[in-house]
């Protein structure tokens, strides 16, 4: 099972690590990895909306066991 996680630095604001508040899990990787390229496309335009300078934004999948 895989979880999307996104990692999200604001310039001069620090990072911030955010996992899908609904819990989801996908049952692939390639599943997940569609999931997660969406995630950065509606991270991005939300950030731009807002005026808000992303410093570094990583959207990824991982494994349950490798997370924190």
């Amino acid at each position: 099972m895989f979880k999307v996680l996104a990692l999200v630095c604001i310039l001069g604001g620090g990072c911030i690590l955010m996992e899908e508040s609904n819990d989801n899990r996908y049952n692939t990787l390639e599943e997940c990895e569609i999931i997660a390229q969406e995630k950065h496309q509606i991270i991005t335009e939300k950030m731009m909306l807002n005026n808000i300078l992303v410093e570094h934004l990583q959207v990824y999948c991982e494994t349950e066991h490798e997370s924190m």
